[in-house]
């Protein structure tokens, strides 16, 4: 994965997602796990030490990095793709 997003798709270099519902588990490509409702979720990430960070999120707080997959138990949320620069400058 690379490392530089193109900031001319978005804030963040968006460029799609997936809506998670209920109790799900997702293996994913993706950048931003934005809940929309209040959940509990464990998120992993490709480029973390421990790889994993397990909490209860608030609607409209999530986490973002190389996520890899995503456990959630309830509530609704976004698990944005990231658009990235390619080649590399």
């Amino acid at each position: 994965m690379p490392t530089l997003v193109d900031l001319s798709r978005g804030p963040y270099g968006l460029s799609g997602g997936s809506i998670l519902s209920g109790s799900t588990n997702v293996t994913a490509d993706a950048f931003w796990y934005y809940p929309v409702t209040a959940t509990t979720a464990i998120v992993t990430f490709s480029n973390l030490s421990g790889s994993a960070v397990s909490a209860s999120f608030t609607a409209g707080n999530g986490v973002f990095g190389a996520i890899t997959q995503v456990s959630q138990s309830e509530g609704i949320a976004v698990l944005y793709s990231g658009s990235y620069q390619y080649p590399l400058p």
